[in-house]
This record gives C-alpha cells, sequence and structure tokens, in this order.
C-alpha cells in the first residue's frame, strides 16, 4: 500500500511565522508514516516570505521525516508572488525537499503509480498539445495548482492572480486523482473518471475561512485510491462572534464562547454607542484578555449617537430589551442554535428601535 499526503496553501508568513511552523510541523509529523508529502501550491506567502524562511522550512522537514518520505512542492501563484524581475526558485538549496517547477508539468515515478505536477501557470490553455507519458502503475495523480472550471464561483474574495484549469485536463492526462491547492475551501467533486480534491487552506489565511483546517490523508491500493480528512488542531479555525456595544462603549460579549487559543476571534459588533473611543478602549481590553491567537472587530454595525442616554424613552426601551434578552436565555435552554437566531432578532430591533429614538429626538431639538 501506498501512503501519501496531500495539502496546500499554507501560506508560511515572517509576520506570524511561530504560528506557520507550529502547523507545518502537525503536518509533517501526519506525514511520517507516509511515502510522499505533496503540497501543492503556495506553501509560502510571498517570495519575500520564501527568501526569509525556506532554508527553515528545508531543516525542519529534514528534521522530522526520514528519507523513505519524498517531500513534493508544487510552486503556486503566491510563491512568486512580488519577487524581483528575474528571481528564481531553481536557484535554492532545497535540501530534501524536491521543486517540481519545470512547466508545464513534471513527472513523477513513484513505485505502483506516477503523479504528473503542474505548477502555477498563467494559462493552461495549450493542454491538449501536451504529450503525456503512460502511466507507469496502477494510478495517477495530478498536482495543480489553480481554480477548476464550473467548481467555484470566482467572485471579489478570490485573488485576481489565480488560473482556471478546464476539467478536461485530467481526463487528458489520464487522472485517478487530481491534489489540488488555490481554492481555501475544502471541495471534492468527481469530473469523468478524476476525483478533484481541495484540502481547502492549511491554516486560517484570511476572514471566514470557517470551519477546520486539514489535510487529505491517501491510502492507495490495487488502484484505488481512499482519501481520508485529517484536521489541524494547531491550525485553529476562524469564529465569527456577534456581540453587543452598549451606549457608553462598553462592549457585552456573549455569556459563553468555546474557542481553542489558536483561533481567530472575529467580533461583529451591533449596537449604538454615545463613546466610540469608549468602544475601542473596550476592544483593546478584550484583545489583551482573551487568550486567542487573533481577536478582530467590525464596526460597520455600530452607530454613534451622541447624548442618547439622556433621552429617558431611550432608557426605558434598554430596561425593557434588557429584560427580553433574559427571557431569550431562559426560553432557549441549551439549544444554542435557537438562542443564536433569537439573539440575533434582538440585537437587530435594539438597533432599529434606537435609531428611531434618536431620530425623532433630534427632529424635535
Amino acid at each position: 500500500m501506498t501512503g501519501l499526503l496531500h495539502c496546500a496553501d499554507l501560506h508560511l508568513a515572517a509576520d506570524e511565522k511561530e504560528y506557520g511552523f507550529a502547523v507545518l510541523r502537525e503536518i509533517l509529523e501526519i506525514a511520517q508514516d507516509c511515502n510522499a508529502v505533496l503540497f501543492c501550491g503556495d506553501l509560502f506567502d510571498s517570495y519575500a516570505d520564501l527568501q526569509k524562511l525556506q532554508g527553515e522550512v528545508v531543516s525542519l522537514v529534514e528534521q522530522i521525516l526520514d528519507s523513505d518520505c519524498r517531500v513534493l512542492f508544487l510552486p503556486g501563484n503566491h510563491e512568486r508572488l512580488r519577487a524581483t524581475k528575474g528571481a528564481g526558485l531553481e536557484t535554492l538549496a532545497w535540501g530534501k525537499i524536491e521543486l517540481l517547477a519545470q512547466e508545464p508539468f513534471s513527472y513523477v515515478d513513484l513505485a505502483d503509480g506516477d503523479i504528473l505536477a503542474i505548477p502555477h501557470q498563467s494559462s493552461y490553455s495549450d493542454y491538449p498539445t501536451w504529450v503525456i507519458p503512460a502511466k507507469s502503475g496502477a494510478w495517477r495523480i495530478v498536482m495543480a495548482h489553480a481554480a477548476v472550471a464550473g467548481m467555484h464561483y470566482l467572485g471579489p474574495d478570490e485573488e485576481e492572480s489565480g488560473s482556471v484549469i478546464d476539467a478536461d485536463l485530467f481526463s487528458h492526462c489520464g487522472a485517478d486523482y487530481a491534489a489540488m491547492g488555490h481554492i481555501h475551501k475544502a471541495t471534492v467533486e468527481s469530473k469523468a473518471q478524476t476525483k478533484i480534491v481541495f484540502p481547502g487552506s492549511a491554516r486560517v489565511w484570511r476572514k471566514h475561512e470557517t470551519g477546520p483546517r486539514q489535510v487529505i490523508k491517501l491510502e492507495i491500493q490495487n488502484g484505488n485510491i481512499a482519501h481520508k480528512e485529517m484536521q489541524l488542531k494547531s491550525a485553529g479555525q476562524f469564529r465569527s462572534i456577534p456581540a453587543t456595544v452598549e451606549t457608553d462603549g462598553s462592549i457585552h460579549l456573549p455569556d459563553s464562547m468555546d474557542f481553542d487559543p489558536n483561533d481567530w476571534l472575529h467580533f461583529e459588533l451591533y449596537g449604538i454607542t454615545e463613546e466610540i473611543q469608549a468602544m475601542h478602549d473596550s476592544q483593546q481590553a478584550i484583545s489583551q484578555d482573551l487568550q486567542a491567537r487573533r481577536v478582530s472587530f467590525d464596526e460597520a454595525n455600530v452607530q454613534e449617537m451622541k447624548n442618547l442616554r439622556q433621552n429617558a424613552f431611550a432608557r426605558k426601551f434598554e430596561t425593557v430589551w434588557r429584560q427580553k434578552m433574559q427571557e431569550c436565555q431562559l426560553d432557549t435552554g441549551n439549544d444554542s442554535q435557537q438562542y443564536e437566531e433569537r439573539r440575533e432578532v434582538l440585537l437587530r430591533a435594539r438597533q432599529l428601535a434606537l435609531q428611531s429614538i434618536y431620530s425623532l429626538s433630534q427632529d424635535r431639538s
């Protein structure tokens, strides 16, 4: 049986070195019983990060993995991001790591199968002219770093520098499994005879990359490729948490928050306040108190309304609203989903009501 580890989009960065290397170490430890680990692009966040960290990555790989496990590294679009003209990856010392940067593809022979490695390119439109070698064994894997036509919505959140592969390319190459990178959401889809798998980003790289981060462990026997998702604990998760901003600028967090020190906590703030600076002071205190990798705040749904607490009707509304929030907690009990749904409604209702009260008071003045 052949064992492979498929991972992508670790985006190692000098300014988050400790976090990134903790995830890399976990990946390499998972790969210790594998025949090869496949890094399918964007191992580094930029060319500058590659220059700073490449030597340490090579050292860590050689420290953890023995000679029986091959390390195949396919460059993505970020390996050349903001690179100086003429900069090349091939001139660097990669040690145990096998750099697969040749275009249009490299060929890798393994014991009972083979790999075609297609590095990130500006276009793949000439693939029908590629001369593809015959399979050397019972299975073939294609490594690539790009979106796949028809599988993804490439909206404004996706990177402009990404390229798109026609799924027919995999049939042309005779692929049984496409080990992909570039799309940060885990996705699995079969097209023709090829199973196309994006493991998603191996760490939380940007906002709203929700859910556990993972790598894919492949077990290949008699030509059959089975894949298993392996969660990366050291990567943590992105958690979006609603929080109420009070009129005095204080921030009311949920009564209970389940999170890991490796998580990125992103607070979606709702409310009306008289004191924006006081709210910013509250944010700073929360960031210092919470033991999380990163804490951030979204203020898009916060409005500043001066002297609101002087309005007697607003004060009365706030008293009633807090009673309703307490009732919501009691009524929903341990049903966290129902509580969050009702809490969201109450937060919105508070926002609209206080806006109306403030607007009326301004009209009268």
